[in-house]
């Protein structure tokens, strides 16, 4: 499965953390299978938007949520609504 993470960086080896960190979702490493959210998270690093690109192999030992299209209503929501 090809996964996308949008950075101001190259990312060439995800870090997989583990331990309490109650922000957002906790520790992780938030990728996408669209292409085009890749790019537009991507597009909020001014200086050097970048798109990393995985071959993700199913790893059962990880702990993954995924949302179907929660993220995009999530970014696409105004905040004073």
């Amino acid at each position: 499965m090809e996964l996308f993470h949008a950075s101001g960086e190259e990312v060439r080896f995800p870090e997989i953390r583990k331990g309490l960190y109650t922000k957002d979702f906790s520790w992780g490493f938030y990728c996408t299978n669209n292409i085009e959210q890749a790019r537009k998270w991507a597009l909020k690093h001014k200086e050097s938007p970048t798109i990393n690109v995985y071959n993700y192999k199913e790893n059962n030992d990880l702990k993954i949520l995924k949302f179907e299209d929660c993220l995009e209503f999530v970014e696409s929501r105004k905040v004073n609504e």
